[in-house]
C-alpha cells in the first residue's frame, strides 16, 4: 500500500496535535494514490533552539533537548505520526491579468497557519498549491527511523529503495517491514 512521507518543521507539527492547523500547505498534489491516503510525518533536524519533543504517550511539545525527563524522546530527525488526508483545497494565487481574489484566502490562511503574505510568497503569481486536509493525527509512542520504509523503485517493478534521506516536501512510500504503523 501506497502512503505518503512528509517532511514537517518541529513547531507545525505542535500545531497540528493541537488542532490549530488543520490544512499543510504545498506546491504538489499525489497523482499515483487514490483519497483517502495516510501521510507519515517526518521531524525535520530543526531550525532554532526549539526541538520536538515527544512523551511517549501519543503527545508532543517544544522544548529544550537538554530537559528530556521521565521517559520523553527527541523527535527531530524521525518520522514521529502520522494523519489520513481525505482531500484538498486548491489555492490559487491569481496573475495580475485575473484580476481577482481567491474567495478562501483567510480560511487557508487560519487553517494552514500562514498569513496570506507567507501563501502568496510560498505559491508565485499565477500557480497554485494545495492545502492538503489533517484529520485523525496520531503521534507514535516510540519515533521511527527513516530506514524503516522503502521507496518506489523503477527497476521491474520492485521496491527496492530504502528511504535514505528525508524528501524535500513528500515523497511516495511503500511499508514492507512488519510493525510499522
Amino acid at each position: 500500500m501506497l502512503d505518503i512521507l512528509m517532511s514537517v518543521h518541529q513547531e507545525w507539527i505542535v500545531k497540528m496535535l493541537s488542532g490549530e492547523k488543520t490544512d499543510e500547505l504545498r506546491k504538489t498534489w499525489p497523482k499515483n494514490i487514490p483519497t483517502p491516503f495516510r501521510v507519515r510525518l517526518y521531524c525535520t533536524q530543526g531550525r532554532g533552539p526549539q526541538t520536538l519533543l515527544l512523551d511517549g504517550k501519543g503527545g508532543a511539545e517544544l522544548g529544550d533537548y537538554r530537559n528530556i525527563h521521565n521517559g520523553w524522546q527527541i523527535g527531530n530527525g524521525f518520522v514521529v505520526g502520522e494523519f489520513i488526508c481525505p482531500g484538498r483545497t486548491v489555492v490559487k494565487y491569481p496573475s495580475d491579468e485575473e484580476g481577482f481574489w481567491w474567495p478562501h484566502m483567510a480560511e487557508i490562511s487560519r487553517s494552514t497557519c500562514l498569513s496570506v503574505e507567507e501563501i502568496c510568497a510560498y505559491i508565485g503569481i499565477g500557480h497554485h498549491g494545495s492545502a492538503w486536509h489533517i484529520r485523525d493525527l496520531k503521534i507514535y509512542d516510540k519515533p521511527m527511523e527513516l530506514d524503516r520504509f522503502f521507496m518506489p523503485a523503477e527497476r521491474d517493478g520492485a521496491w527496492l529503495c530504502r528511504v535514505e534521506r528525508a524528501p524535500q516536501s513528500w515523497c511516495y512510500i511503500e511499508q514492507i517491514i512488519k510493525g510499522v504503523g
